[in-house]
Parts: C-alpha cells; structure tokens; sequence
C-alpha cells in the first residue's frame, strides 16, 4: 500500500511539472508570425517589419453627456408681453 501512495504523488508532482509553464507568456502573433500592434507584414520583401496595423482599432472617447433642456419661459409672461404690446391688460395682471 505504502508503494503505490508514492507513485501516485510522484505521478502528481510530474504531471504538475510538465503543464506549469517554465518561461513567460509567448508574444501573440499573426498569421504571417509577426507580432501583433508592433509589426507589419511586408510582401514585397517577405518578412515583418516594425510598424503598426493601418486597421489597428483606435479608442474611441465616450460621448459627452448632454446638455440640461432650458426650461421653457411661463406663459404668463408671453401672455403680459403680448398684451402690452397691444395695449390691453393680461388676465391676472395688476
């Protein structure tokens, strides 16, 4: 019994080393193999160059919020400024 306990956690330990990764990340890459945001592949001389993408996304700025609606003025004062300018007295005017 006490063999196949240390097979097993040798075959845990194993398993563990072979799928942590030893290095970092590798760079993400186009189909041509170039690196993507740095390097633009050139087909007249076969190979990527440094550069970035003509179709590379830009960031976009939110929009700005919108103005606040100005109240609209009240009708009595459209009523008395009309009134006046005919010469009569508004409803409710003193």
């Amino acid at each position: 019994m006490r063999p196949i306990v240390v097979a097993v956690a040798l075959g845990a330990l194993a398993l563990v080393a072979v799928s942590v990764p030893d290095g970092p990340a590798a760079a993400d890459k186009t189909r041509m193999g170039c690196d993507r945001d740095t390097e633009v592949w050139n087909a007249t001389l076969g190979r990527c160059e440094a550069g970035s993408p003509k179709w590379k996304r830009k960031v976009v700025a939110p929009p700005p919020p919108p103005e606040p609606v100005k109240a609209a003025p009240k009708a009595k004062g459209k009523a008395k400024a009309k009134a006046k300018a005919k010469g009569k007295s508004a409803p409710g005017a003193k």
